[in-house]
């Protein structure tokens, strides 16, 4: 989905087909995604009808003759009463979505699923119906013209498999880790600090990505909610909670975190809800924050000390208090000066911040 793409409602990015996402933070309790749903029951009727489609289309090549018993052309008119309801149902969200990306001229997969799943039904329906119409380069050496009815269903049932996030197999895939997150990663540990990666992906992908880079805890599979309950958690146990994110479901846990941290690469509203934002988007980001915020909590420290060095010494000794034992008074002007010392003393050890590496 393009973030450039806003609208008062629900529906697809004219541009990549997808489902608007809402700019709001969900709370949890909105319930089961409705398209999700939606997607999951056509893609169980795709794949019951596409099931017999392929065993009659494939059959005579794994030791079943399916055609042969029950006749070419009631095997054509029975591939066409499956493909019926996978392509003219089933099929339409993603016939859609393909019209629309013609007519915003904006090609991507829809596009592609509407011709590839029109062309194999369009010619199958006409190879069909009215076979007569083929010369005969376009028949077999058994006179039929052949059908694709299980290619088209079957493209239909893949293309919902993959959106609605139910395969049938099981593959882990994680975005690329930046070249410098396991460097930060090392510093932060050597700093004494716990690393807990708290996302919403699978468990195997997770734990896949922490082995990779020596992470200390794996929440996944976790909700907006879970993110905030893991901060509540960790506070409660008297920790000190940094947390950083950038997506959208992470905003309510980086405004419960002591310390929000947002990417500047990531979602606005994940931004407005942290403390600091990184405008690289880098971990390594982190490190050197904290590098900076330590040296400037001691530079803070020394800066205290030297204006009540001065104050602590030179107030008593403006006050009289040597006057009694040495006879001692001090001068207006020194202690004027003295008091233009304490700032510029405090001014120059704070530009020293300037050479702290990070």
């Amino acid at each position: 989905m393009h973030p450039e793409i806003i609208r008062d409602e629900f529906g697809d990015c004219p541009l990549c087909g997808m489902a608007l996402e809402p700019m709001s933070v969900p709370d949890g309790d909105t319930g089961p995604n409705p398209e999700l749903v939606d997607f999951t029951k056509r893609f169980w009727i795709s794949a019951l009808c596409s099931a017999p489609l392929l065993l009659l289309a494939m059959g005579p090549m794994i030791g079943l003759p399916v055609r042969q018993w029950i006749g070419e052309a009631v095997a054509k008119w029975l591939e066409l009463a499956l493909a019926i309801p996978v392509v003219l149902w089933a099929a339409i969200p993603f016939f859609k979505r393909g019209w629309s990306s013609i007519l915003n001229r904006s090609p991507n997969m829809w596009t592609l699923i509407t011709l590839g799943v029109g062309a194999a039904f369009g010619f199958s329906v006409a190879a069909t119906i009215a076979p007569g119409l083929f010369p005969p380069s376009f028949r077999t050496s058994e006179g039929s013209v052949p059908v694709y009815f299980e290619a088209a269903a079957v493209i239909v049932a893949e293309g919902h498999s993959t959106i609605d996030g139910k395969a049938a197999g099981v593959i882990a895939v994680a975005d690329p880790v930046k070249q410098t997150t396991p460097g930060a990663i090392k510093a932060l540990h050597e700093a004494g600090l716990t690393i807990i990666m708290a996302t919403g992906e699978s468990e195997r992908t997770a734990r896949a990505v922490a082995a990779t880079l020596g992470i200390d805890e794996v929440r996944a599979d976790l909700l907006p909610a879970g993110k905030r309950e893991l901060i509540d958690e960790l506070k409660a146990q008297g920790r000190l909670v940094a947390m950083a994110g950038d997506g959208v479901n992470d905003a309510p846990a980086l405004a419960a975190a002591d310390v929000g941290i947002a990417m500047g690469t990531g979602a606005d509203v994940a931004v407005e809800s942290a403390g600091i934002t990184l405008v690289k988007g880098d971990l390594d980001g982190i490190v050197r924050g904290r590098r900076l915020a330590m040296a400037t909590i001691r530079n803070i420290r020394q800066n205290l000390f030297f204006a009540f060095a001065y104050n602590s010494v030179g107030v008593p000794i403006a006050g009289g208090i040597l006057y009694p034992f040495f006879g001692l008074l001090l001068s207006p002007m020194i202690a004027a000066a003295a008091m233009s010392l304490s700032s510029v003393s405090v001014i120059g050890n704070a530009l020293r911040l300037r050479k702290v590496r990070l």
